[in-house]
C-alpha cells in the first residue's frame, strides 16, 4: 500500500516515514499540501498523512480541498501534529509521536476505503485468488467482461476525442467500477482519477490522464483477446 507523507521537518520525515515503512507502506515524501492534491487526484494512495508543524500548513480552504480530494480517489487522511489538534477538521488526527500501532490502524481502515487496494497490473491469478481460487471462474468472469464493457470502452473514446469532459466523467463512472471487479486495478485507479478531474475546469489534468486510461484499456482489451485465443486453443 501505498502512503504520501506531507512534511518538513527530518524527525518527522525519518522516524514516522520509518514506521510507515515497517508497517507496510511504501512512502513518499512531500513538503507541499498543494503538490499533494495532485498526488491524490493521481490514485493508489492508502493514506496521506499531513504534518501541521510543517511551514506550509494548509489553511481552510486548502483542508477543504484536501479533504475533497481525499474523498474522491478513496484514500485516508490523517493529520499529525505535536500541538493542539483542531476537532472536527480531519477525518483522523493523532497527536505526536504517532506509533507503529497508529499505522496498523490507519493501514486497515484505509483498506476498505481504497477498494482496489493498491495498483497492480492486470493478472488472471490474482483475479482467481480473489473470487475463490478457480481460474475457470475468474477466465469466465474476464469473457463477461470483454462481451459487456468494451462497449463502454468505445464511448469513452469518442467521449476523450471530442474533449466532452462532462460525459467522459459520466463514462469513465462507469468502467472504473468493472475494470476493479476484473482486478485490472491500475486502469480503474486511473480512470477513477480520470473521472474526478474531468468533473473540474481543469482540462488539462484531464487531457494528461485521458492518455494514461486511454493507454491501460489497450492493455486490457490486448490482454483479454489473449486470454480468449488460449481458451480457444486449448478447446
Amino acid at each position: 500500500m501505498k502512503a504520501y507523507l506531507i512534511s518538513d521537518e527530518p524527525l518527522t520525515i525519518a522516524i514516522g516515514g520509518g514506521r510507515l515503512r515497517s508497517a507496510g507502506f511504501e512512502v513518499s515524501v512531500g513538503d507541499d499540501p498543494e503538490a499533494a492534491i495532485v498526488e491524490i487526484g493521481e490514485g493508489g494512495l492508502a493514506l496521506v498523512l499531513i504534518d501541521l508543524d510543517a511551514r506550509r500548513a494548509p489553511d481552510a480552504r486548502l483542508v477543504q480541498r484536501l479533504r475533497a480530494a481525499a474523498r474522491a480517489s478513496g484514500c485516508l487522511l490523517v493529520a499529525t501534529s505535536a500541538g493542539p489538534l483542531p476537532t472536527g477538521v480531519w477525518p483522523l488526527a493523532v497527536a505526536k509521536p504517532f506509533t507503529r500501532d497508529d499505522i496498523l490502524g490507519w493501514r486497515a481502515h484505509a483498506t476498505p476505503r481504497l477498494g482496489m487496494r493498491e495498483a497492480t497490473p492486470f493478472s488472471l491469478e490474482r483475479l482467481a485468488e480473489s473470487i475463490g481460487g478457480h481460474r475457470g471462474d475468474a477466465v469466465e468472469m474476464l469473457l463477461d467482461y470483454e462481451a459487456m464493457a468494451l462497449e463502454q470502452h468505445g464511448l469513452l473514446r469518442q467521449a476523450i476525442a471530442a474533449e466532452a469532459w462532462p460525459r467522459v466523467a459520466e463514462v469513465a463512472h462507469k468502467i472504473c467500477g468493472s475494470l476493479g471487479a476484473i482486478e485490472a486495478r491500475e486502469a480503474a485507479l486511473t480512470c477513477r482519477a480520470l473521472m474526478v478531474a474531468a468533473g473540474t475546469p481543469d482540462a488539462g489534468r484531464a487531457r494528461t490522464l485521458s492518455h494514461r486510461v486511454l493507454a491501460y484499456l489497450d492493455a486490457v482489451e490486448q490482454g483479454l483477446s489473449n486470454l480468449r485465443d488460449r481458451e480457444a486453443r486449448a478447446g
